[in-house]
């Protein structure tokens, strides 16, 4: 089946009989209107006569008749006709010329030209001469052996270009030179051919002879022609008068690619196997085959298309060709295994990827679905190093089932061959931009869509492999901040769901791990360091920060007490505090359920159960605002802590509902204040009666307080018969002997209320009661689960509740295997019992049975077979029953009853039993990564939450909201839209954190170096100087520029930032209202420290180099340039750098240039690492943490959201902060102590000295990475321990080498060989101590030499051909 899902019909060519027929029946997709077939081979069977009969049927329609048939005109030289009709457009003109590379572009621009490659060396140089004279200059940048060099390079770009197309369809000895050279394809005028007739004639459809995609076009009656086929080209072979029709001239090029590659796979195989029969790859399309659209190369880059001329600009795209195809040779060069494509064709690499690596890598994978070849791996890793990773990631999932099929799980590691899957996807994560995401990425893949292929194990181990190299490129990055940085970074990897959407923001590192539960991966030293660094902190980026250390209380205390904004908006702090107020909510809650509240309207609600309510709103508000305008619904609810929480918030509205809204009506009210009801009702006049008597008593006590019921003990007895007993043994119910009358009973309507709430079964029993009843019972269940979650970061219960987790799943298939066998006794108890042991009463009220209750229903039988399984039957039930239903039923009922006591009591649950002590021991190691893996998902989790503080004082946050947005919409109408509230004059965050364009003032040094300041000062105290902070060094250092000179300001030296109360508002382009602007007012913030993007500012790898080499640490250069890379800062400083370059030289240039040609100079996209710019991963200037940039802000924090922190913040200060003072103040004490007793700190609370050498000691390791001294005496130390062995086995490996080395000969290797090598050494020395004059004698020798030997070569050739020529004439006249 091919890649478009049809499928492949026709013989399998397995055999030379089959092939002929097969291929015979691969007609190229047209129908050859009555051309008669090659002779077929014998053998064919009835499929090809009827695949023939079919054609001949086609034919006819056609309606063509051999003698009406008009020859197609054959073009003569028409790609040379081309190259020299737009020269002029296809090569640089001298005077655009301004660097060396310029001069490389025009080289190659020009000797692409199909009519200069076809030309002699010398002819070619003399024509080079001509048109860019610089290339005689002895001092020029292009010197004779670069020219050789371009030439070659040259030659090798238009190797696929040279080359003849052959009819592939028919059937001959494709190996006899002379018979292939019959059948070679000429181009042809489109409009003489008959399949061009066809499609205007009969509305036939094709599809392209080179990629398989549809010929597309549209009639025009008019003028008779198709439309959209301007750029189409048509061949034909003369022997076999058989057509080819080709999109344009880059389609033809792939086909002659495609040829290439055909005959290279069937010479490979002949040349392994040359007694074997080799079938040639299938490279032509079934008949009405039409594949998908990414089969066809459609951009444009080098190769020359006349429709293109005016879209694509050739010139501009020869230099980074040219460095590819200079790099090709290194892009598979391995040090243990040399070129790993060393057998693909030279022609092949130099092809221009950007055209044709796709339509390649699609070919590839559809031919080795028809055969499988020996070279597809080599080719489908090269064309792979060239394709970007989102779009490998989309191939790799479209032809997943082809690659995993060509893997043989059952000789895992046994073979080379079986290794060639692992090569592949690991040539995928070499060439991508982000390695460790990309592994990440193909090790989930492997582990979710393996198992349909492989067996667990083989699964395991693939996914093992790239989940192992994503740790060790981690562990080769020797910072853990640079690590934290990486981490967090959007990639171009997309989720599934958006895949590579236009402004979708791509999965971090730290989003795959988490999201596929990678706990191994997870496991490494560096990710647990900094998950526990950011549950503590916000801002880890520093040097000062030593990531992993955990605080204690006595440290939170610390914080709370001297720094309380950072403790509220760590993850701690919050989580701290929304704990302590849930545990509040918890207890209040309990304390409401013991009262036994229902949904009763005429039930007057306590002052606990209205606090409750306020504190179940307020919890509601709080999660939908979470979900909706905080962190967005779909963060909100991949956290599964959220899910629950919200449907806690769905179950209290679904309460409310019921309570408030539509509540049971139980009572009705009289004036005097008495409870009529039901139980009224029941006492018939009695209280009528007693209400009378009562009022009209004397005792102005009682008849004052109307809450009273008064009746007498002798009226009650007898209603009271009739009532529910309970209610008689209420004891709210007393005898009063004082009063009016002794014989009385008294109690107040509340006390009657809940009496009788309390004794109404069947007010109970209501469907809206019941309802409650239910949704109360199961929130209780889940505010008392939601304690669990704070259980799950501690390594003591974590691991506990994890493997309670697993055990469900070993619960549930229990249950299924004990449910079938339950249900089966249950109905063999009912059937057997019948209604027999069924309780029948008398007319007097008396039971016929005495005993337990019976088994005369099947809800009882099922009942009663499940106390059976559980062996908690109960055996009167079934005892002595032979009276009533006969003994043999009584003895198979006992005979059921003690099989399902042995089988469920004795087997099933000691089954459940060994089941739960098996999963304990398997996923006890598990549990233990997943209790760390809950750690990182939590702390990460935390940088996308909001910093709202819990409910209920949410009340109090939302207020202060509003009374800011009122203050800020009366500042916004008296300014005009001009001005607003300035959030940072409020904000606890950031206040000491300077910006470009504040106004600082800071203290002064007497500094001869513009550099002093503060603490990298040194200078003596002066004055208090004020100005303006021109530029931020990093988010520590202040540059500020004072008249000509420039001073860097240390953040400790700055006094004070002024912020006034109002500021600017900076942008409306977002608002719809003036509402909706007081909202957003363009104002954005970190997502992690909620810095304030001032002016498009963002921070960049050379801040952070410069922050830590003030501290005395040196980043390695490496890993600052891959950072650098993924934050796209490395790929735009070359584009900047030529920008500036071209446009020195354009200054000083004396000719002018217009302006499409001056156009040249840009770049396809000015990315400036300190300004925003779209679509990319960018730096916070404060904490240098990475976030992605679009136009939505999606990954930012926006005004209100920061408002909402801010206002809650301030929320906590006023109400929470003392409290939480006083509750923290004993555990701090204790844990003080704590720490004390076991060294940790002294009695001054600071660490202890052995605490602060190693410290130290790891900051002057750091220090000295990149001191070549220190590192000299490293090695120095460990060569003094080195063992004997390792010195023979080094000198025995380097020996071998050289040997190897000796043996190449000059003819094999002649570059690399030894003693090519050695003997161009010698030669260098020489030539130091030779005199200059000397040297330019013997450059001017070795240049007439050279000379000379060229046009040797050139006579020789040309004599060769001669006899090539005399040798074809002499053949002919044979």
């Amino acid at each position: 089946m091919d890649d478009s899902g049809i499928e492949l019909q026709g013989p399998n060519p397995t055999s030379p009989a089959l092939s002929s027929a097969f291929s015979s029946d691969i007609s190229s997709g047209d129908e050859q209107d009555d051309v008669e077939r090659p002779n077929q081979a014998s053998g064919a069977d009835d499929d090809d006569d009827a695949n023939q009969a079919a054609d001949a049927k086609d034919n006819d329609d056609d309606g063509d008749d051999d003698t009406e048939r008009v020859q197609a005109k054959v073009i003569i030289g028409e790609n040379v006709n081309l190259s020299r009709k737009y020269e002029g457009y296809l090569t640089i003109d001298n005077d655009e010329i301004v660097s060396r590379e310029d001069k490389i572009d025009a080289l190659i621009s020009l000797l692409k030209l199909p009519h200069i490659y076809t030309l002699s060396a010398d002819t070619q140089f003399e024509i080079l001469q001509e048109k860019y004279p610089w290339i005689d200059d002895e001092d020029g940048e292009i010197d004779q052996f670069q020219l050789e060099e371009i030439q070659e390079v040259v030659q090798n770009m238009t190797a696929v270009e040279q080359r003849q197309m052959y009819d592939t369809t028919s059937v001959y000895d494709e190996d006899n030179a002379e018979e292939k050279e019959k059948h070679v394809l000429q181009p042809v005028q489109l409009k003489s051919m008959r399949r061009y007739r066809k499609m205007l004639n009969n509305d036939k459809q094709y599809v392209c002879d080179a990629c398989g995609v549809v010929l597309e076009y549209k009639k025009d009656k008019k003028k008779h022609t198709l439309k959209k086929s301007k750029a189409w080209r048509g061949y034909r072979c003369a022997q076999s008068e058989k057509e080819y029709i080709f999109h344009n001239r880059l389609c033809v090029k792939l086909r002659k690619a495609k040829e290439f590659i055909r005959d290279e796979v069937y010479h490979f195989e002949v040349d392994k196997d040359p007694l074997a029969y080799v079938a040639r790859m299938q490279i032509d399309f079934m008949r009405d085959e039409q594949l998908d659209g990414e089969f066809r190369p459609l951009q444009f880059y080098t190769t020359f298309d006349e429709s293109q001329k005016s879209k694509v600009k050739w010139t501009r795209n020869i230099r980074k060709y040219y460095r590819e195809c200079v790099n090709t040779d290194l892009r598979g060069f391995d040090i243990d295994e040399g070129d790993r494509f060393e057998q693909i064709p030279v022609a092949i690499k130099y092809l221009d990827m950007r055209e044709f690596a796709i339509p390649m890598f699609h070919f590839l994978m559809r031919s080795v679905q028809i055969k499988d070849f020996p070279l597809f791996w080599q080719l489908i890793k090269f064309f792979t190093s060239y394709i970007n990773t989102p779009k490998l990631i989309r191939l790799l999932k479209e032809y997943s089932p082809v690659v995993f099929g060509l893997h043989d799980d059952t000789h895992t590691g046994d073979s080379s061959a079986n290794n060639e899957l692992i090569d592949f996807l690991t040539v995928l994560c070499e060439g991508a931009l982000y390695p460790i995401a990309t592994c990440l990425y193909i090790s989930a893949y492997l582990e979710e869509n393996g198992e349909a292929y492989w067996n667990d194990e083989e699964t395991e181990v693939l996914s093992r492999h790239f989940r192992n190299m994503a740790s060790s490129i981690i562990d080769e990055i020797e910072s853990e901040h640079l690590v934290a940085i990486i981490l967090e970074t959007p990639t171009n990897i997309f989720p599934d769901a958006e895949d590579d959407a236009d402004g979708a923001k791509g999965l971090s590192v730290m989003d795959i791990a988490l999201e596929y539960e990678m706990l191994k991966f997870l496991q490494n030293q560096k990710i647990m360091k900094l998950a526990t660094s950011l549950w503590y902190e916000r801002k880890i980026i520093h040097p000062h920060k030593v990531l992993g250390t955990e605080l204690a209380f006595a440290d939170l205390f610390k914080r709370l007490w001297n720094q309380p904004a950072k403790f509220y908006f760590s993850p701690s702090g919050l989580n701290i505090i929304r704990l302590g107020l849930f545990c509040t909510h918890l207890i209040l809650f309990s304390y409401v359920t013991m009262k036994l509240r229902y949904n009763l309207v005429n039930v007057a609600n306590s002052n606990a159960e209205n606090l409750l309510w306020l504190f179940n709103i307020a919890a509601i508000i709080y999660e939908f605002y979470r979900c909706v305008l905080g962190v967005g619904p779909r963060n909100y609810f991949s956290i599964f802590y959220n899910v629950f929480e919200f449907v806690k918030a769905l179950l209290w509205v679904l309460l409310f509902v019921l309570k408030f809204v539509y509540p049971v009506d139980c009572t009705t009210l009289t004036t005097s204040g008495f409870v009529r009801s039901d139980f009224t009702d029941n006492f018939g006049g009695a209280v009528d009666a007693l209400e009378d008597a009562l009022l009209d008593d004397n005792d102005a006590a009682a008849a004052a307080d109307s809450n009273m019921m008064f009746f007498s003990s002798t009226q009650a007895d007898a209603s009271l018969d009739c009532a529910d007993v309970e209610l008689r043994n209420s004891n709210q119910v007393d005898r009063a002997a004082a009063g009016a009358d002794s014989n009385m009973l008294f109690f107040s309507s509340t006390q009657a209320d809940a009496s009788l709430d309390c004794a109404d079964v069947e007010l109970r029993n209501s469907n809206q009661v019941e309802s409650y009843m239910i949704l109360w019972s199961v929130q209780c269940i889940l505010f008392w689960l939601t304690p669990l979650f704070y259980l799950q970061r501690t390594e003591t219960t974590g691991p506990l509740l994890h493997i309670i987790g697993l055990m469900t799943r070993d619960m549930m298939n229990f249950l299924l295997l004990a449910g079938i066998f339950w249900i089966g006794v249950s109905f063999a108890i009912f059937y057997v019992v019948n209604e027999d042991l069924k309780a029948y009463e008398s007319e007097e009220g008396d039971s016929e049975l005495t005993g337990p209750s019976s088994l005369g229903d099947l809800s009882s039988c099922i009942f009663y077979g499940f106390l059976m399984i559980l062996g908690q039957q109960d055996w009167d039930s079934i005892s002595n029953t032979s009276e009533l239903i006969g003994l043999e039923r009584s003895l198979l009922l006992d005979f059921y009853s003690a099989l399902t006591a042995v089988v469920g009591t004795v087997l099933l649950l000691n089954l459940l039993i060994a089941m739960l002590s098996t999963t304990f021991a398997d996923v006890s190691e598990v549990s233990a990564l997943q209790v760390n893996y809950i750690r990182v998902t939590q702390s990460y989790a935390a940088a996308r939450d909001i910093s709202l503080i819990p409910p209920p004082l949410n009340y109090f946050a939302f207020m202060l909201m509003a009374v800011w947005f009122i203050v800020d919409l009366l500042v916004t109408v008296c300014t005009a839209r001009t001005k607003m509230l300035n959030d940072w004059y409020f904000t606890p965050l950031n206040r000491t954190v300077f910006s470009a364009g504040d106004f600082v003032e800071y203290r002064d040094y007497d500094d001869d170096d513009a550099d002093g300041g503060g603490s990298g000062g040194g200078g003596e105290k002066t004055a208090v100087s004020s100005g303006f902070v021109q530029h931020q060094r990093n988010n520590e250092w202040a540059q500020i520029q004072i008249a000509n000179k420039i001073k860097h300001v240390h953040k400790d030296d700055i006094l004070s930032i002024h912020k006034s109360i109002l500021t600017d508002r900076l942008s409306d382009a977002d608002a719809n209202g003036l509402c909706a602007s007081i909202t957003t007012s363009g104002r954005y913030y970190c997502k992690y420290c909620r810095y304030l993007f001032h002016g498009d500012q963002v921070g960049n790898m050379e801040q952070i180099s410069d922050l830590f080499s003030l501290y005395g640490e040196i980043l390695d250069e490496d890993d600052i340039g891959k950072l650098s890379n993924m934050l796209g800062e490395r790929r735009s400083a070359g584009k900047r750098r030529k920008k500036k370059k071209m446009a020195a030289a354009a200054a000083t240039a004396t000719t002018t240039v217009d302006e499409e040609e001056n156009d040249r100079a840009d770049v396809v996209r000015d990315y400036n690492r300190n300004l925003r710019t779209q679509g990319v991963a960018q730096l916070c200037p404060q904490c240098y943490r990475p976030f992605y940039c679009s136009e939505d802000h999606s990954d930012e924090v926006r005004r209100l959201q920061y408002l909402g922190e801010v206002c809650s913040f301030w929320v906590f200060m006023i109400i929470l902060w003392v409290p939480l003072l006083l509750a923290f103040m004993i555990p701090a004490i204790f844990s003080r102590i704590l720490q004390i007793a076991t060294g940790k700190k002294n009695l001054g609370g600071q660490d202890n000295q052995e605490q602060k050498d190693s410290v130290k000691l790891a900051r002057k390791i750091k220090m000295s990475q990149s001191n070549d001294d220190y590192r000299q005496k490293v090695v120095k130390t460990f060569e003094d321990v080195r063992p004997a062995t390792d010195y023979v086995n080094n000198v025995t490996s380097n020996m071998g080498k050289i040997h190897k080395k000796i043996r190449e000969t000059r003819e094999e290797d002649e570059d690399d060989n030894l003693v090519t090598q050695v003997q161009e050494q010698i030669d260098n020395k020489k030539l130091e101590f030779t005199p200059m004059q000397a040297r330019e004698q013997m450059a001017e020798l070795n240049r007439a030499y050279r000379v000379t030997m060229n046009k040797l070569n050139i006579i020789l050739s040309r004599i060769k051909k001669g006899k090539k020529g005399k040798h074809k004439q002499g053949s002919k006249l044979a």
